[in-house]
């Protein structure tokens, strides 16, 4: 059994090459469908198809347009996971902090010096 993953990419593959025009009216009506359904991101969504659309057509030739697009999609990547690095920096800074606070507190009620706070209703 074919998987239909595969079949669905030799069919667009198969109509980019027997009739190019009747391909790109369909993506775009795909994207459009797309972009419709994003509900608060479609704005970005949208920018972010001019740029593809913006590198497919400076693209000398289809390689090249993908090899452009694969860029962006690499050098997005590439930061998302700075951001993830730098996020976890500062967790990890914010547990460090708040450590000696715990343990004082920790020390505190061991002791039997924590704070009586009043009974609330």
């Amino acid at each position: 059994m074919k998987n239909p993953d595969a079949t669905f990419f030799e069919e667009w593959m198969f109509l980019a090459k027997v009739d190019p025009e009747l391909f790109e009216a369909r993506r775009r009506r795909a994207i459009a469908e797309f972009l419709e359904s994003s509900g608060s991101q479609r704005a970005i969504g949208e920018a972010l198809q001019r740029e593809i659309d913006y590198e497919i057509r400076r693209a000398h030739n289809p390689l090249a347009g993908l090899q452009a697009v694969a860029k962006m999609m690499c050098e997005q990547l590439t930061f998302l996971g700075e951001e993830l690095n730098a996020l976890r920096d500062v967790l990890s800074s914010l547990q460090r902090v708040s450590q000696p606070e715990r343990r004082a507190n920790d020390r505190a009620s061991h002791t039997g010096l924590e704070r009586r706070l009043p009974a609330t209703r």
